[in-house]
């Protein structure tokens, strides 16, 4: 599957230490989700922390970006806990591609 247009820069830089790219990974999954247009949160409490709370009208998605570790859902889970009605998403690197082709599209298709 060929890279999304916005991995660009993090395909030809290969001396980002794992922890730069993870955070650049998230600002680029970051900078898609502001331009829904749709208002974008950070949510943390206690341990826990989600990096995106994306709110449209009624609908919540907790939104983790994980560039490796796709196993550790826990911030996810308290959030939840927390918010029942909200839906979970988990973007990586593996489906950050169909991500950026429709942002809210996918988050509708993968929002649990």
């Amino acid at each position: 599957m060929p890279l999304a247009p916005c991995f660009y820069q993090l395909t030809i830089l290969d001396r980002y230490r794992p922890d730069e790219k993870g955070r650049a990974f998230e600002l680029i999954v970051g900078v898609q989700l502001v331009r829904t247009g749709f208002d974008l949160y950070y949510w943390r409490e206690g341990r826990y922390e989600v990096d995106y709370v994306l709110k449209r009208g009624r609908s919540v998605w907790a939104i983790e970006v994980k560039s490796h570790d796709t196993k550790n859902h826990k911030g996810l889970e308290a959030f939840n806990d927390k918010y029942p009605d909200s839906k979970s998403v988990l973007i990586s690197l593996e489906n950050y591609a169909e991500f950026e082709k429709n942002p809210m599209q996918f988050l509708e298709r993968f929002g649990v």
